[in-house]
């Protein structure tokens, strides 16, 4: 090899290691960058001359080393199984939130829900039982009339508001979509040219990670390699980026809600990411609560109207007769109520409460004693308003359940990639005293070859003068 070939073999560790050095720093300045991939120097030895020259020979030591690239570390199985695991999580994530906020609309248990208003209401029943001619207790009634007609117009328009602001939501995703999708797409457009021009675009690829994880938590996606580690992207299998190109997509209210691509205004499936919960509660979670509480309205009217014609006033006249005492609430006992329309019948006062019963007398409460036993009925509103509330309860606790299930299993998805491709700091600072070490040697080894340099120029031939 020769003293000055010792040279080059020197400045080629010298570099190598400094490199080396270097890389370790960058890891070690991101170990809290999110979607940051840890970096390593790939180092190769330079071989010696394999083809002998006319006269000579090479010794065989080598020529040193060279950095052939900066390696990124990741696993692209866990890449893809964090990508799917993170879209289910946020589609269980978002159905939790959306019945936990149902939940909330009902109020139950608590003194403020419907289950206790009716409760006052049937027992008001009971108070114009025991003085059927005390105009208190009939005022009363109606305002604990008033009460139960307030609490179902509360629930309806909770759920209503909780419906539309998730239609807003679901409109600002949309536009969020578009935008990752656009970008990237213009980060393959960067991979690419990097990859074209023999560069590692290491931080291109974090960055369109971080980028697609955030994605697939919208709408849940799938991805294909394309060349020059470029990827595609698709929701549904139908392509949102392909290469450096992307498509959109909008939100369509006018029938079931849905995304739908602006190119051909096809359905976009999307049935994952916390969209996909979006849709399902806009679509199906909301309106069946919503349905199940005009149910309840309908039957509590069509329950309190039927009992109610029974009897007759403090005038003695009987319930819906023409002149006589109108019904309590508007519509008798057909048709159905919406929990946000029912309504006291304004004609409705105090004397005019069927308390009595056909030909027992103005001072009878057997008809307010009936109604007030409907309280207890299997097939009354108080039953079917339980049922509905313990069906909610139910579907909250499953969707609890799954969602925590789900976070432990994407939890333990992102600690397996991150072993592999995260910053380890006590590893980074370990291999930082590896480099160290082999720099110094380096630069010892160069500073060898120097003091042998200077010894054959400048001491040779000078023995005997």
């Amino acid at each position: 090899m020769g003293e000055f070939g010792a040279i080059n073999t020197a400045l080629s560790a010298l570099q190598a290691q400094q490199r080396a050095l270097e890389t370790t720093g960058q890891n070690v300045a991101n170990a809290n960058t999110d979607g940051y991939s840890r970096q390593r120097v790939r180092l190769a030895s330079v071989g010696s001359a394999t083809t002998p020259a006319f006269f000579a020979r090479g010794a065989g030591t080598g020529g040193g080393v060279s950095v052939q690239d900066v390696e990124r570390i990741s696993d692209r199985f866990l890449e893809l199984r964090s990508v799917q695991e993170h879209a289910t999580d946020s589609s269980l994530q978002q159905t939790k939130s959306i019945l936990g906020r149902v939940e909330l609309a009902f109020a139950e248990p608590g003194d403020n829900g419907l289950q206790a208003q009716m409760s006052d209401f049937w027992s008001s029943w009971d108070d114009v039982a025991n003085a059927p001619d005390d105009l208190a207790a009939r005022s009363q009634l109606l305002e604990a009339t008033q009460t139960v007609i307030t609490g179902f117009h509360t629930v309806a328009t909770d759920l209503d508001s909780l419906k539309q602001s998730s239609l807003e939501q679901a409109g600002n995703d949309v536009a969020q979509v578009n935008d990752l999708a656009a970008r990237i797409a213009q980060l393959n457009q960067g991979i690419q040219s990097a990859v074209n021009g023999g560069l590692q675009p290491n931080d291109l690829l974090d960055q369109r990670g971080v980028l697609l994880q955030q994605l697939t938590s919208l709408v849940g996606v799938t991805t294909q390699d394309g060349p020059n580690q470029m990827i595609n992207v698709f929701v549904g299998g139908t392509a949102l980026v392909r290469a450096n190109s992307a498509a959109s997509m909008h939100l369509d209210n006018t029938g079931p809600v849905s995304f739908r691509w602006d190119a051909d205004n096809s359905v976009a499936p999307v049935n994952s990411g916390s969209d996909g919960g979006l849709l399902q509660a806009i679509n199906v979670d909301i309106p069946k609560y919503r349905t199940a509480v005009d149910n309840v309205a309908t039957l509590f009217r069509n329950t309190v109207n039927a009992q109610h014609e029974q009897g007759v006033d403090l005038n003695n006249a009987p319930s819906g007769t023409p002149g006589g005492v109108d019904l309590i609430f508007p519509g008798g006992t057909t048709g159905t109520v919406d929990a946000a329309t029912i309504s006291v019948n304004p004609a409705i006062t105090p004397d005019k409460i069927a308390a009595a019963a056909v030909n027992a007398g103005k001072l009878d409460g057997s008809n307010a004693l009936t109604m007030a036993e409907l309280a207890s009925s299997a097939t009354g509103p108080d039953q079917a308003y339980r049922a509905l509330v313990d069906n909610l309860g139910v579907d909250v606790q499953r969707a609890g359940i799954q969602a925590d299930i789900q976070t432990q299993i994407t939890q333990q998805t992102d600690n397996a990639r991150q072993a592999v491709s995260g910053v380890n700091i006590d590893e980074e600072m370990t291999n930082m005293m590896q480099f160290q070490h082999a720099y110094e040697a380096a630069a010892r080894f160069l500073t060898s070859v120097d003091s042998n340099l200077d010894t054959l120029i400048h001491a040779t031939g000078l023995v005997g003068r």
